[in-house]
C-alpha cells in the first residue's frame, strides 16, 4: 500500500530547489567529462593521422 504525505508549498518550494541544484551539478559534471571525451578522441584522432595509421 502506498503512504500519500501531505506536503505544504513551502516544503514543496525547497525540495524542488534542491532536486534543481542536483540536476544542475549533474548536468555541468557530465558536460564536462563529455568533453574532456571529445577532446581525448580528438586528440587521439589526430595523432592516428599524423602516423598514417588505418584503425
Amino acid at each position: 500500500m502506498t503512504d500519500i504525505t501531505q506536503i505544504h508549498e513551502l516544503e514543496y518550494d525547497a525540495i524542488l530547489r534542491q532536486a534543481v541544484a542536483v540536476i544542475d551539478r549533474t548536468r555541468a559534471m557530465v558536460a564536462t567529462v563529455v568533453c574532456s571525451a571529445i577532446g581525448t578522441a580528438d586528440c587521439s584522432t589526430g595523432r592516428i593521422e599524423e602516423s598514417g595509421s588505418v584503425w
